[in-house]
């Protein structure tokens, strides 16, 4: 259910599973160390879009209801090659800047069927376990699915936490200026197989390009901005940082979150996501925060509303969020030398309590797959009796 757009609140489904991605870009060198891989491969990961269709801008066409990820440069994925009765191989799809292609970390990769799982973005201090049934280390048949248990994922990020719900084998040539879709990548289907390895020094295989499709594990929350238009004409805002904390109710959600998603084989592209749960891992700390937006300059809010960067938090029972927002106040006497204005009070705090029962009702908790886009306007707290501690020290307010 959507509420007007006109309202302070808007739900936003998002639509089936991550579309496909054209992975374009290089992982941290603190994450993921540039692997030596025995047949190089071409990843074509996907997400499934919030509501925004993109634009392809590759020569193929994603399958309906996916588009291309975008701004995956310094992230690597966690992925599985896995065989019915086998140890699964284990390691990272990594990009090289050398040779602007991306590669699999994962060793001793052989022309057989395997069956591919795994999480994006990865990130330092995760670590994942992969089972194809709910019993720990079972290995007997991940043709029919698989158990993922991420730990140590952050309760809040900036990063769109994601499962591979679909892979399959791309097209080993194709023109720019043709389209073409992959047969067979559908949510469900989660089979690939590599092309063998041609003779040479290292060896090299053509056409291994994989496909990716992605579902979101996390909510997401879009914060808007805006001046009050009275009190823009005298002074000018920076948001510098945006924080957030979550809660259950009255208590605080602790930083880090155990993830177990339980994936089954489906066909007709029906979701293969069978559970998804949510275990908050650690205690909270009142003075911990996530941040997932930082700017050294700042970022000029107008009397419009503008849209920062989204944050991503675990939906399980979340029913309240805290916004802490920090930002430089300026007057607007501009010069040659200061022309934003001279800075009238830095780094000033307001912290904002979002109830998400009252302001996206009737859901009671945040769901996973859904974003909330919330609108605040920066103002003093009475403009029309401004004295100066009311000028330089304004609120923050839901409209």
């Amino acid at each position: 259910m959507r509420r007007s757009d006109t309202i302070v609140g808007k739900v936003i489904r998002l639509i089936g599973l991550i579309g496909l991605m054209g992975l374009m870009g290089a992982c941290s060198s603190d994450q993921v160390p540039e692997p030596e891989a025995r047949i190089p491969l071409e990843v074509m990961p996907c997400m499934t879009p919030y509501e925004e269709e993109y634009a392809p801008t590759r020569a193929w066409l994603p399958p309906t209801g996916f588009s291309e990820i975008e701004g995956t440069e310094s992230k690597s994925i966690g992925i599985y090659f896995t065989q019915d009765t086998k140890e699964p191989k284990q390691g990272y799809f990594v990009y090289s800047t050398s040779t602007e292609k991306w590669y699999t970390s994962v060793e001793n990769i052989q022309a057989e069927p395997y069956y591919l799982y795994g999480y994006y973005p990865h990130e330092g201090g995760v670590t994942c376990d992969i089972s194809s049934s709910a019993t720990p280390s079972d290995n007997t048949s991940y043709s029919t699915g698989a158990v993922l248990t991420l730990r140590n994922q952050p309760s809040a990020t900036p990063n769109d936490m994601c499962v591979v719900v679909g892979a399959k084998n791309g097209k080993a040539y194709y023109k720019e200026n043709e389209n073409y879709s992959v047969t067979g990548l559908v949510p469900g289907d989660f089979s690939y197989e590599a092309a063998a390895a041609t003779t040479g020094t290292p060896p090299t295989a053509h056409g291994n390009y994989v496909f990716l499709l992605f579902d979101h594990l996390y909510s997401a929350v879009r914060f808007q901005f805006k001046v009050d238009d009275t009190y823009n004409s005298l002074r000018h805002i920076k948001l510098k940082k945006l924080e957030l904390q979550a809660f259950a109710g009255d208590e605080q959600y602790p930083l880090k979150t155990e993830i177990t998603v339980t994936l089954k084989k489906t066909t007709d592209g029906i979701d293969p996501i069978e559970s998804i749960v949510y275990t908050p891992t650690g205690t909270a700390d009142p003075k911990e925060w996530s941040s997932f937006f930082t700017s050294a300059e700042g970022e000029l809010v107008t009397t419009s509303y503008g849209t920062l960067k989204d944050c991503y938090f675990a939906p399980r029972s979340i029913t309240k969020l805290m916004l802490k927002s920090t930002y430089d106040i300026y007057d607007t006497n501009a010069t040659n030398e200061h022309p934003e204005g001279n800075l009238i009070r830095k780094d000033s705090e307001a912290e904002n309590e979002i109830d998400i029962n009252k302001l996206f009702f009737p859901e009671p908790v945040a769901l996973r797959s859904k974003r909330y886009t919330i609108r605040l306007t920066i103002q003093p707290t009475y403009l029309y009796m401004m004295s100066d501690p009311d000028l330089d020290n304004p609120s923050l307010t839901l409209d």
